[in-house]
């Protein structure tokens, strides 16, 4: 999504629609973008002053503001509301008010519009007296309407009231809307509006500092804000990292060890340092004898091995964990084993005494050779990121002990010859 429009304006189109249609603007929300609608919450960017949207979002968003509240001049009613509404931008009555008057910040049109939408370019055309003409120049590449002409309208004559002055009258001569090459706005305001303008000159300066200040104390926050989201992205990052380069090693592991042994024991020390993997077993189908057997365990001491070692769960047995795994070829995860409906006496659980359990189906080629399940003996249970991290890595696993077995077979074939 490209950055053209910033999210002040969007505030204000929120604002001013929950404020007048019984405090809902969901239906503002809906479909605007796929960055957009990807957000856990979109209201909340689209509020953020800091953020920057596309110009299309935000004639979506006049459009249907207008068909919400059924006043087709909704757009330059959102203008007068975003001036009068201190809340919605301190930032933008700020920046305004230190030019000290309309006609200086009618010199500084542009560099003023540039701080919050990139649509236009402003040509200050003539300014006399108490009067001005102005034309607005809109970006062909870039989608505009006819709503954000009124909102411009709306904020060219309500600007005055920054100062305390009075609205001023705005004719419109000519509209890009309507044809024409560019807006032209034909200003005229009130000449006690330099009085006020004087009088407002006198307290800016203090009033500026307060307003400058609360905004600082705004910004200290958005800015301890978006520190715990980057700091959050990049935990987020370092995992996918992590998991990438998991996925290198056992590509490696796939390509140069072909001993099965020998390929479980790597693959067991790659999800261990990577999944922090405490206990970890790998169940493989045995058609033939039709059973899940034991093939390779990490993490247990040698009396539970040597318990588990001839472990075997015949395929028909529905209410073990494994084999519905095996059957369904979907994962599970029971966060607290001891309120589960999972048989106790198991030697995987007698023997283990795990918290929480996890099982991920090993597939490939579209068919389940067994399975690979990891617990938790404390905390809260197997983490979520563990969990994923497995189901990514399964089907590697797969891919990696099948090749394994076909390179067995063979072997045994050659030496039958």
């Amino acid at each position: 999504m490209k950055k053209e429009v910033s999210c002040i304006n969007t505030r204000a189109i929120l604002e001013f629609v929950k404020e007048n249609n019984h405090g809902d603007c969901s239906a503002l929300l809906r479909d605007l973008d796929p960055e957009i609608d990807r957000l856990p919450d979109p209201e909340g960017f689209l509020k953020d002053p800091n953020n920057w949207i596309s110009s299309a979002v935000a004639a979506k968003l006049y459009n249907r503001a207008r068909s919400i509240l059924k006043n087709e001049r909704t757009a330059y009613e959102i203008a007068r509301y975003a001036v009068e509404k201190t809340s919605l931008g301190y930032a933008q009555r700020i920046i305004v008010k230190a030019f000290w008057s309309y006609k200086r910040a009618l010199k500084h049109a542009q560099k003023i519009n540039d701080k919050w939408n990139r649509t236009k370019k402003v040509e200050l055309v003539k300014i006399k007296g108490n009067e001005a003409v102005v034309r607005l120049h809109w970006d062909p590449q870039m989608e505009v309407s006819k709503d954000i002409c009124l909102m411009n309208q709306g904020t060219y004559t309500f600007m005055p009231l920054i100062w305390g002055g009075r609205p001023l009258s705005l004719e419109e001569a000519c509209c890009y809307f309507d044809g024409a090459p560019y807006c032209e706005y034909r200003l005229k305001w009130p000449a006690k509006n330099r009085l006020h303008e004087i009088v407002s000159r006198f307290f800016t300066p203090r009033s500026v500092l307060t307003e400058t200040i609360g905004e600082m104390e705004e910004g200290k926050k958005i800015i301890e804000q978006k520190y715990e989201e980057v700091n959050e992205l990049n935990i987020e990052l370092n995992r996918k990292i992590n998991q990438l380069m998991a996925i290198q090693e056992t590509g490696k592991a796939i390509l140069s060890v072909l001993n099965l042994d020998q390929l479980l024991a790597v693959i067991m020390n790659i999800l261990s340092r990577i999944c922090r993997i405490n206990r970890a077993i790998i169940m493989l189908v045995n058609e033939q004898k039709g059973y899940l057997e034991y093939i390779h365990g990490v993490g247990f001491d040698e009396e539970t091995l040597e318990a588990i070692r001839d472990y075997r769960v015949p395929l028909h047995r529905v209410s073990n964990m494994l084999v519905r795994v095996t059957n369904t070829g979907q994962s599970e995860y029971i966060a607290e084993v001891e309120s589960s409906s999972l048989k106790k006496e198991n030697i995987l659980l007698a023997q283990g005494r795990p918290i929480s359990a996890f099982v991920a189906p090993l597939i490939t080629r579209s068919k389940v050779i067994g399975v690979i399940a990891t617990d938790a003996v404390e905390g809260k249970g197997v983490p979520e990121e563990t969990r994923e991290t497995l189901e990514l890595f399964a089907p590697q696993i797969a891919i990696a002990i099948e090749n394994a077995r076909l390179y067995s077979s063979l072997q045994e074939s050659l030496s039958d010859l």
